[in-house]
């Protein structure tokens, strides 16, 4: 994902939207009726969050690596122009490789001030007691 960049309280010399965060729902899943549920799924979990739906996207071609996909870049353009600032998908694995490569993306998120959730969540790690 290319870099965001944000002003503290302006973003592209605008000032920051104020309100409840703009979020991208993004699905990717072969199964048009599994993507559709898994869609639902996420919406679901942004509402619960008074997260506001700006856009959807549902693709169906999870081996093309995520930099390849039109969907997962049109969320970055959300997130660039300032119209989102958390993207929720069903599962981790639909954007990395393993929970170690999803934690990087977080971070990376994170750094550009944005928010990146699986609606499935990820197992916490087990405690050593």
């Amino acid at each position: 994902m290319s870099q965001i960049h944000y002003d503290h309280c302006f973003r592209n010399g605008e000032p920051c939207r104020h309100g409840p965060p703009g979020t991208i729902v993004y699905v990717c899943e072969r199964d048009a009726r599994t993507a559709a549920r898994h869609a639902r799924t996420c919406a679901e979990y942004a509402r619960t969050r008074a997260w506001d739906v700006v856009d959807t996207i549902v693709e169906s071609t999870p081996d093309l690596p995520l930099k390849e996909r039109e969907g997962w870049r049109s969320a970055g353009r959300h997130l660039r122009d300032g119209t989102a600032e958390a993207v929720v998908i069903w599962h981790p694995l639909q954007v990395a490789d393993d929970r170690a490569g999803f934690a990087v993306l977080q971070r990376d998120f994170r750094e550009r001030y944005a928010v990146l959730v699986a609606a499935t969540g990820i197992p916490a790690p087990k405690r050593a007691d």
